[in-house]
């Protein structure tokens, strides 16, 4: 038998393969393997439960997106707010970090938009906001249960910053919103004024275009609005108002003034002029550029005519106060009646020439006793029977007349002798008479001693025209019969 050497043998220790130093190594090799291992596990372990993390962090950023996302395409579909605001609360639970615990609530004004189950909890996360409107409302996501605390009681910091997100989206759409009813109602307020308007009302373009008209202006120029958008707002001036009416409109476009408004005249469809009292304003663009005209017309016809007759009617009064001066400056008869029709045919601007026919007691017939404008060896040649011509017609029937055309003027001449066409012919120097006038003269023992006839080549006569000289012939028959009175007196004296 072979004896196996003894460890503790100094023998056996020196045939060892291993010295202590070998083994001292390679236990501390062991214990760097082992080290490493850890190390390498801890850090596998980390980066596992940093890469779980991240996924997760990740999921919450794509449910926050997703959030953003739904939201902002939801309000871009020109949806009605609320409509948009019960479609936007039913996103939010999905977005946070437990959305099986999540309920949500919109508030804005009056209006409440819930989720189901909502119930207001401990752990809430919530903003307010006011529009610009000065609506008030808020924004709000609870929990149904405690969860673990995070940055912002048991929500994250990421959340916090979403819902703030949101809210700043969903305020820019209700403002827009709100911003859109209000111009919405205001359109309205102005279309209603607008068509209901008691006066006339246009949109005009710059360039003078027709845009808008309504009833009331389409009743005042007879075109509809559809006939009107194919003018312009010259087309319809009368040419004497063209030039104030482009010099005012190009103030305007320029900025000089805010506002004008001037009396003019408008072609009506069916070709007279009608006066209208017309207002602009011009409306800009955000970059101060020219938008349309808002034009207010109130037709001032009526109150022009009736200015037009006051006027006249001073003007008459004027002139009878005139003539009666002229009538009682002198008690020569054939100075009186030169006067008189001077006067008259310088009043009435209408007239061109005028006569005075007074009755021969003798010969009963009517003989010229002054004229203006007629050739008077002509005129001295006629004798009117009563009831020939114009001024034999007034004479016999004691009423005034009036020929408003040259149809009716004929018809008078036809009523004259031949001899009697002939001198009267010469008499107007073979003018064509458009329209004449006669008065008769009557005393106020209502004796008719005569007529005031005068006559016009380019225009008719009117009915004022006819009222001023039936108030001169009263004061010219007085002022002719105190003449013969005179001429009386002083014949007895001799």
């Amino acid at each position: 038998a072979t004896n196996r050497p003894h460890l503790g043998d100094a023998s056996a220790r020196a045939e060892s393969p291993l010295g202590t130093s070998e083994v001292r190594e390679l236990a501390s090799a062991f214990n760097a393997m082992a080290v490493s291992l850890h190390r390498q596990t801890e850090s596998r372990t980390r980066e596992e439960l940093d890469k779980q993390r991240l996924l997760k962090s990740l999921g919450e950023r794509v449910k926050e997106l997703t959030a953003l996302y739904g939201t902002s395409h939801l309000l871009l579909q020109e949806t009605q707010a609320e409509d948009a605001l019960r479609s936007i609360v039913s996103l939010l639970p999905a977005a946070w970090q437990y959305p099986e615990l999540a309920v949500a609530r919109i508030r804005y004004g009056e209006a409440e938009y819930v989720t189901e189950r909502f119930v207001s909890t401990p752990w809430c996360q919530s903003t307010c906001f006011t529009t610009k409107g000065g609506r008030n409302g808020s924004m709000e996501v609870c929990y149904l249960a405690e969860r673990p605390p995070e940055d912002e009681g048991p929500f994250l910091a990421e959340e916090r910053e979403l819902l703030d997100s949101l809210t700043r989206i969903v305020v820019a759409f209700l403002q827009r919103k709100e911003a859109e009813a209000n111009l919405r109602e205001s359109e309205g307020r102005f279309r209603s004024a607008f068509e209901n308007a008691p006066i006339g009302m246009a949109l005009v373009a710059p360039d003078g275009r027709w845009i808008r008209a309504n009833g009331s202006l389409s009743s005042i120029l007879g075109y509809t609005e559809e006939e009107l958008s194919g003018t312009t707002v010259l087309d319809l001036t009368h040419s004497e108002d063209v030039e104030e009416s482009l010099r005012r409109q190009q103030r305007l476009v320029a900025g000089e003034v805010d506002a004008y408004q001037m009396e003019k005249r408008y072609r009506h469809k069916e070709g007279h002029y009608v006066w209208v009292m017309m207002t602009a304003s011009l409306v800009r663009r955000p970059d101060d550029q020219p938008l349309y005209v808002i034009a207010q017309i109130e037709n001032i016809t009526h109150r022009k005519l009736s200015d037009e007759r006051l006027h006249q009617t001073l003007g008459r009064l004027n002139t009878l106060v005139d003539i009666s001066r002229t009538i009682r400056s002198t008690l020569d008869a054939t100075s009186l009646l030169d006067g008189l029709l001077e006067r008259l045919i310088e009043n009435i601007q209408t007239a061109d020439i005028g006569v005075v026919f007074l009755l021969d007691s003798e010969t009963k017939t009517l003989i010229p006793a002054a004229a203006s404008g007629y050739d008077r060896d002509a005129l001295s040649q006629i004798r009117l029977k009563p009831g020939e011509g114009i001024s034999g017609r007034a004479f016999r029937r004691a009423v005034p007349l009036i020929s408003r055309n040259p149809e009716e003027a004929l018809t008078s001449v036809d009523s004259l002798s031949p001899e009697n066409k002939v001198l009267f012919s010469r008499a107007r120097h073979g003018l064509e008479v458009q329209s004449n006038l006669s008065v008769p003269l009557r005393t106020p023992d209502q004796d008719v001693i005569g007529t005031i006839t005068l006559a016009t080549t380019h225009e008719a006569f009117t009915d004022d025209d006819l009222m001023l000289l039936e108030g001169v012939a009263g004061q010219a028959a007085v002022a002719i019969q105190n003449s013969r009175l005179f001429d009386e007196t002083l014949a007895g004296r001799e």
